[in-house]
């Protein structure tokens, strides 16, 4: 075969690749959570597995739910769980990731002894309504407390005094004035609190403005309650845990991280410890309060403290790090929550708005999807065969 023979075959199977990917993305909740549980089903038949689901419906909205199932090993030794869709939105790419390890990776597992956890849709109105917000306006990863912790008495100092750029109390403005006067405010704060204050301020979730971004709530959640009444039912049977808590949105386009990690082993250390960085080696990771994975990592240890425990969230990033792209995120973000709470003094506006949010965390190119799907798949393999829970291809 000549050379350009080559490279154009060599092309049309890359183009084939990315859309047989792409295809596992689906577009609404209803569709996405039945190839979820087809997926888990064709699963267990093919691995000769047991299979659990439970579902738990949002009250006076039976028809979204949680769904988790759960597959439990014969001579229990350790447990991977995979959560997606607790930022509601991001759960689209995290079920499409979830079906391809159910079907590339998952079946190298010991079934006798590794038992697998999977809750599809932690966040079903936002997965629904394509928001990261349940219907509370809650941000469940910030919403995570520990029996007796004063999570939601949690000092949010650095946050009021941003409120006015993050969280503006009157209906959404058009044009480039507006977008210009957010970033010289946002410039302005970076240049007198520091970046890192900033970052955390605004994306570290905070406990006093129910209307505002980030807003981890004032009691833990009707989802986060029943997710921990089943976290805290089926860890205690394995002595080494696995968490990986799927995510989209921060990040360089189509890249990977491992965040917010609690690990007791080195090679998941390994995956964390450097963070997400910029082009230039500059550290952009930032922490939060209430997140699930800290939950999971402190309520194990409490639970079984002489056990293993490694958890992270993996993010894939869809737009970029550098400081312009991330202050256009953060608009995004700001704007919608603003759109919702005050609406826009242009109705044009509205769908504009939508459809950027929706873009920033479930981007609808086919590129941006097969690469999201072969980035994730690529670290979670590498988180699981460092842990022995796969075996050798």
């Amino acid at each position: 075969m000549r050379s350009g023979s080559r490279d154009r075959q060599c092309e049309e199977d890359t183009q084939v690749d990315i859309e047989e990917l792409s295809s596992l993305f689906y577009v609404d909740y209803h569709g996405d959570r039945a190839a979820f549980e087809h997926a888990v089903e064709r699963y267990a038949e093919r691995s000769g597995r047991s299979l659990q689901l439970q579902r738990f419906a949002l009250e006076g909205q039976d028809d979204l739910c949680v769904t988790a199932a759960e597959l439990p090993a014969r001579e229990p030794e350790r447990l991977l769980i995979i959560v997606t869709g607790i930022h509601g939105v991001e759960g689209y790419a995290g079920s499409a990731l979830t079906r391809l390890l159910l079907s590339e990776l998952l079946q190298r597992t010991d079934s006798a002894r590794t038992g697998i956890l999977l809750v599809h849709a932690l966040n079903p109105y936002g997965f629904a309504h394509g928001l990261r917000v349940n219907r509370n306006n809650v941000d469940l990863n910030r919403n995570c407390a520990l029996p007796g912790q004063a999570l939601f008495a949690t000092d949010c100092s650095a946050y009021q005094r941003l409120a006015p750029i993050l969280a503006p109390k009157r209906p959404v403005r058009s044009g480039a004035v507006a977008r210009s006067q957010f970033v010289l405010q946002l410039l302005a704060a970076r240049a007198r609190h520091g970046e890192t204050t900033v970052r955390m301020a605004s994306l570290g979730g905070q406990y006093v403005d129910a209307q505002g971004v980030f807003w981890g709530g004032d009691v833990v959640q009707p989802e986060i309650r029943w997710f921990q009444q089943l976290y805290t039912r089926v860890c205690p049977q394995y002595r080494e845990v696995l968490l990986v808590d799927m995510h989209t949105g921060y990040g360089e386009r189509g890249e990977a991280y491992a965040l917010f990690g609690r690990a007791d082993s080195p090679s998941v250390a390994a995956c964390t410890e450097l963070g997400v960085q910029d082009a230039a080696g500059h550290t952009r990771t930032y922490e939060v309060h209430g997140d699930l994975v800290g939950y999971c990592y402190q309520t194990a240890k409490q639970l079984a403290p002489r056990g293993v425990w490694n958890g992270v969230a993996l993010e894939i990033g869809t737009h970029g790090l550098s400081t312009s792209q991330q202050i256009s995120d953060l608009y995004t973000v700001v704007l919608e929550n603003q759109l919702r709470h005050h609406l826009a003094r242009d109705k044009h506006l509205a769908p504009r708005i939508r459809l950027a949010f929706r873009e920033l965390f479930n981007p609808s190119a086919p590129e941006w999807r097969a690469r999201a799907l072969r980035a994730g798949r690529h670290a979670a393999e590498n988180l699981l065969l460092g842990r022995g829970f796969l075996r050798a291809a």
